[in-house]
């Protein structure tokens, strides 16, 4: 009798795992050999570009973003108006031969955006999930296009979601400081 107990948690135990992997495998990327090594080298060597501490003026004076790379290099971070009750912190990272993003947000949800490289170099991101949203009509952050003014000039342009129709579209225009 003892015996069968025993057994029960395990294969409980196993059919759970099962299921988990297999949705997990469906949500990895396509295999190495599918992956499109220069196509990554590009969109990756747009993100480096951004490498550094940027600034802009606001009402109270400067604020800052900076962008430094973590997780071995092959993630890019994003960190806005750090130290700041408003800091946020977008996680830039390639997914197979595309670009995925997490935008952490002061509104306390997070947007995750899927983008790619236009024919004018911008880098624009759209998401297609947000995560922790109170409500289907919250705030969000439902898009973000970076254009590259020059080496030391860039531009980004937010669209948010509210109530389901388009909503505040800030535009950060960011000199580099180093």
């Amino acid at each position: 009798m003892r015996y069968p107990l025993l057994v029960l948690p395990l294969l409980l135990l196993g059919c759970a795992s099962t299921q988990d992997s297999t949705s997990y495998a469906a949500m990895m990327a396509a295999p190495d050999e599918a992956f499109d090594a220069e196509a990554r080298e590009r969109l990756f060597s747009q993100l480096e570009k951004l490498l550094g501490r940027w600034q802009m003026d606001g009402p109270e004076g400067p604020v800052y973003i900076e962008f430094d790379l973590t997780a071995g290099g092959s993630v890019l971070r994003e960190t806005m108006f750090p130290g700041t009750e408003s800091e946020m912190v977008n996680m830039y990272s390639l997914n197979g031969n595309s670009l995925m993003m997490t935008h952490y947000c002061a509104g306390k949800n997070q947007p995750r955006m899927n983008g790619h490289i236009d024919d004018e170099g911008k880098l624009s991101f759209e998401a297609f999930a947000v995560t922790d949203l109170a409500d289907s009509s919250g705030h969000y952050m439902d898009s973000l296009t970076l254009a590259f003014i020059d080496e030391n000039t860039i531009e980004e342009r937010w669209t948010s979601i509210a109530k389901g129709e388009q909503g505040e579209m800030p535009v950060f225009r960011l000199t580099r400081v180093r």
